[in-house]
């Protein structure tokens, strides 16, 4: 007797996400936990015949025709938990290498001028004690030279000279600090000469006696 030619039918998407929606809905009344299995048949892309279990619905459940083989009739069979659970962590890859130097910023815009500080306190009054020395010159071969010294200590503020000649040199003298002021003028057009300097009087004070 000739058995009856089994027919197979192909689910579509929408299909498939019926039967899986209904699996889950009737899975999700009590009986579905995080570890419940769901299986079906995976057909050139398209997932049918899934329900709760290890194993696909078969294809006499799916078809009016029966008997039918079950499992998938060829095609794979795929399972996934309800809750998947969490994979391993892979192996650490390779470190990348190094970018390259991003380029300079520009320049930020100027801030805005801050507020002007308060005056500060007033300091306390100081003066400045001075004293003037003045040395006559002498002939130095075919020069008259005059030479004004400030106290050992006292610094040299300033100087000059006076002559009725020529006067050949007027600046202040001292070998790594000023000491005083020297004048040179020609002693052929010359008579007299003076030279005259200026210092801070500081402790001892000028024409203080010799302690």
């Amino acid at each position: 007797m000739a058995q009856p030619k089994r027919r197979r039918h192909r689910f579509g998407a929408a299909t498939a996400c019926v039967a899986l929606i209904a699996t889950m809905v009737a899975a999700g009344s009590g009986a579905a936990s995080a570890q419940t299995i769901y299986t079906g048949c995976l057909t050139d892309g398209q997932l049918t015949g899934v329900q709760v279990g290890n194993s696909p619905m078969t294809v006499a459940a799916m078809t009016v025709a029966a008997p039918a083989p079950p499992a998938c009739g060829g095609g794979p069979a795929v399972s996934w938990y309800r809750d998947g659970q969490p994979g391993r962590a892979g192996a650490k890859g390779v470190k990348g290498e190094r970018g390259k130097k991003g380029q300079v910023g520009a320049d930020g815009k100027q801030g805005k001028t801050g507020p002007q500080g308060a005056d500060g306190a007033e300091g306390d009054p100081s003066s400045v004690r001075t004293y003037t020395v003045v040395a006559g010159g002498s002939i130095a071969g075919d020069r008259l030279v005059a030479l004004a010294d400030c106290d050992a200590g006292d610094a040299v503020l300033g100087g000059g000279f006076e002559t009725d000649g020529v006067i050949l040199t007027s600046i202040g003298d001292g070998a790594e600090t000023l000491t005083g002021w020297r004048a040179e003028a020609d002693a052929a057009s010359a008579s007299s000469l003076t030279a005259r300097v200026v210092c801070s009087d500081l402790d001892p004070l000028h024409g203080d006696p010799a302690p």
